[in-house]
């Protein structure tokens, strides 16, 4: 699908929800990283917004009443003076596109250059708003995310003492919001009308960063309606939860979309990327691959993963060299060459498990940005191998700077977001490249229960096999088989709603699959009236961090 295409549909879109409902002003959406702007966009998505989130150039952005339009700056890893200017350049093209309202999305855990960021924005912003000021609070209770007393708290610890403060690119040393962001003024909720008071108080006296305490659903809530009553001159700063609270009270006269219908499925196989070292995704893996034993995992060195690389027919011609992975029982990282094809055809074997976990290496230590990308890059060189000669039912891409990789790596042109699977974790359908139609579930580092994938995978495999009964031999849903209670007894027996399809060798697939650039590996998922759209120009983009790593 072009980017022609798009704008077509866009505009259909729109004069559907011109007729059905008041035109509700469009709202922009910054967000450091790809994770994060999915995070985002699901909970516009599931309030009735038409939701698209750039990949590409900001310029591009498409505006229209009614809609949220994203873009995606990769700013958190960057230097401070980077990540100001690439948020600044966001807000500018969201500005001049027509959006009239700002969210700023941040890691819920303040990693990276948050205070550039705001920055960056506040200062297009306030040339259309006079006196605009950020409203920041990263809270996402659901999550175990709160600020109290100035604070932010992960699970009621101080954020410095969890896995977020040995991050080893963005690591958080203090919990203090004082020395987060300098300058700022923290002020607590008691309720709505006490709040507009203190922060046009503070805003009246030249404060532009006021932090707000925050540690229930109740106090997001009073939060959204304080900056709905100040108007655009408060942006928003803040996670997932502050953006749920923004998406209901800036989309009151939305209507509310059906639920999007299924479609045909042709294979089962799900395919996960896990490129986060957050613990919590660590644990993640650790448990699927208890609950089913049979679920294979690649899972290259950091030496692997790190140097040049071979065997790979599939890359994009403008991808840079240094960017996929290697492999060898050398110990230097520059002299081995990992061949994905040959290592990669080792490690499954001529049956591969109906779910294939591609693992990035968990050592830590003091990772430069070029290191995360370069690993980033052998991890969607081995998912293309994976999913080019087995095929892929669908994804479960879990951090920003892996998901990212894969995405570029397959041409992805767009993503519809339809619902959360879980609280935090997106569910939606890729349109354009060789991976059209193929469900995709996003998953920031940090976020879900230990047992969230061994859940959601079953739920995937299952509507596959739901949808397409007559090539799966008529499988009846059995998700009780799959629950802790039931006890896994393997993965490639499961049936449950809710997902997608793509093969390249299936029975009866109507998939295609080539190894040459621009070939299509056809599946099939859902759709919405008022779909999110994640889109991209032509040109892949490098990423800066990944999400919600660690």
């Amino acid at each position: 699908m072009t980017s022609a295409d798009l704008s077509n549909e866009s505009q259909k879109q729109s004069s559907m929800i011109d007729v059905m409902c008041p035109p509700v002003a469009p709202a922009g959406i910054v967000a450091d990283d790809l994770t994060g702007a999915n995070d985002s966009a699901v909970q516009f998505a599931r309030g009735g917004w038409q939701t698209r989130i750039s990949l590409g150039d900001a310029s591009a952005v498409i505006v229209d009443p009614g809609s949220a339009t994203a873009t995606v700056t990769d700013a958190r890893a960057m230097g401070m003076d980077a990540a100001r200017r690439r948020t600044a350049e966001s807000v500018a093209a969201l500005t001049v596109a027509g959006v009239e309202r700002l969210f700023v999305k941040i890691d819920s855990t303040m990693r990276g250059s948050v205070a550039a960021q705001i920055d960056g924005a506040l200062s297009i912003w306030s040339t259309v708003h006079t006196g605009a000021f950020a409203v920041v609070t990263p809270a996402y209770p659901a999550m175990g995310r709160t600020v109290e007393n100035g604070h932010l708290l992960v699970n009621g610890a101080g954020v410095e003492t969890t896995s977020v403060g040995r991050d080893p690119v963005t690591p958080v040393t203090t919990s203090d919001f004082g020395e987060l962001l300098p300058g700022s003024v923290n002020v607590t909720c008691d309720n709505v009308d006490a709040l507009v008071d203190e922060l046009l108080r503070l805003s009246n006296a030249g404060t532009c960063i006021i932090t707000v305490d925050a540690s229930t659903p109740e106090h997001l809530r009073m939060i959204g309606q304080a900056i709905q009553r100040i108007g655009p001159r408060a942006v928003p700063v803040g996670s997932a939860g502050l953006a749920m609270v923004m998406s209901v009270i800036w989309g009151a006269e939305l209507f509310s979309p059906p639920e999007p219908p299924t479609a045909d499925f042709t294979t089962d196989r799900v395919v996960v990327v896990l490129s986060s070292l957050h613990d919590m995704s660590r644990a993640q893996h650790a448990d699927l691959v208890a609950a089913a034993p049979d679920t294979i995992t690649l899972a290259p060195t950091l030496a692997e993963a790190t140097g040049g690389v071979g065997g790979d027919s599939r890359r994009d011609s403008d991808s840079d060299s240094d960017s996929s992975s290697s492999s060898s029982s050398s110990s230097s990282e520059r002299d081995v060459t990992l061949d994905i094809a040959a290592w990669t055809t080792a490690q499954l074997g001529d049956s591969p498990s109906p779910v294939v976990v591609v693992l990035a290496p968990a050592e830590r230590g003091a990772l430069d940005l070029a290191t995360s990308e370069r690993v980033a890059a052998t991890l969607a060189a081995i998912t293309d191998e994976v999913i080019t000669h087995h095929g892929a039912g669908s994804l479960v891409l879990m951090g920003g700077e892996g998901a990212r990789a894969v995405l570029d790596r397959f041409g992805a042109g767009a993503i519809r977001v339809t619902r959360a699977i879980r609280e935090g974790i997106p569910i939606g359908v890729i349109e354009g490249g060789r991976l059209h139609g193929t469900t995709v579930v996003t998953k920031a580092g940090g976020f879900g229960t230990e047992t969230s994938i061994t859940e959601i995978v079953p739920e995937l495999r299952a509507s596959a096999q739901q949808n397409n009964p007559e090539v799966f031999g008529g499988a009846e849903s059995s998700t009780e088989s799959h629950t802790r209670a039931g006890g896994i007894q393997s993965i490639a027996d499961s049936t449950a709603p809710g997902s997608t399809a793509t093969s390249s060798n299936a029975p009866g697939s109507t998939a295609t699959s080539s190894t040459a650039p621009g070939s299509t590996i056809h599946g099939t998922a859902f759709s919405n009236t008022a779909p999110t759209t994640i889109h991209s120009d032509t040109t892949p983009r490098t990423t800066s961090t990944e999400g919600e790593r660690a």
